[in-house]
């Protein structure tokens, strides 16, 4: 019986291994089939993609349509600091009018009352658009007799204004 055992040793041993590699080879076969089960197809991306591309789609309009409420808020906020801005301006331009107004009908009156050499001698020394918008708002006999005493130069280039601003206010 000691032979026997010792003939069948060898068997038994290579039985063994074989069924080793046997069992080793299937796992392995498993585990390839597990794999390529688990790993979704071309179609499957596909699908996922189509059955969301709706939800997307409404999120993306979503999005869009909330900063477009955010632009249109800040465009409204905009105007209106705009409008106040404006009616701020519109006051101020207002106030500057009513002064210059005062001030130009005062400062006409000042050279209506000087002697004319007096007047002719300072607005030589002002610009001449300042003296002829002066002459024009005098009485022409005074403004006459002012630009008499001026500087023939002066007196030339002041008239030239006048000129220009009656032929804009004869329409020619």
């Amino acid at each position: 019986m000691i032979r026997r055992c010792a003939r069948t040793r060898p068997l038994i041993a290579m039985l063994a291994a074989g069924l080793a590699v046997w069992a080793a080879s299937a796992q392995a076969q498993d585990m390839r089939n597990v794999s390529v089960d688990a790993a979704p197809g071309p179609g499957d991306a596909e699908r996922y993609c189509t059955n969301i591309s709706q939800e997307m789609q409404e999120l993306r309009y979503k999005i869009k349509e909330e900063k477009l409420r955010q632009l249109q808020s800040d465009v409204e906020a905009k105007l209106a600091e705009l409008e106040q801005k404006r009616k701020e301006l519109e006051q101020w331009v207002g106030l500057r009018d009513g002064f210059a107004s005062r001030a130009t009908e005062a400062l006409v009156d000042i050279y209506q009352k000087m002697r004319p050499d007096a007047a002719a001698a300072r607005l030589e020394q002002i610009s001449p658009q300042l003296a002829s918008s002066i002459l024009l708002a005098l009485p022409p006999a005074k403004a006459g007799v002012i630009l008499n005493e001026m500087e023939p130069k002066r007196a030339a280039a002041v008239t030239m204004i006048l000129a220009a601003a009656a032929r804009k206010d004869d329409g020619t």
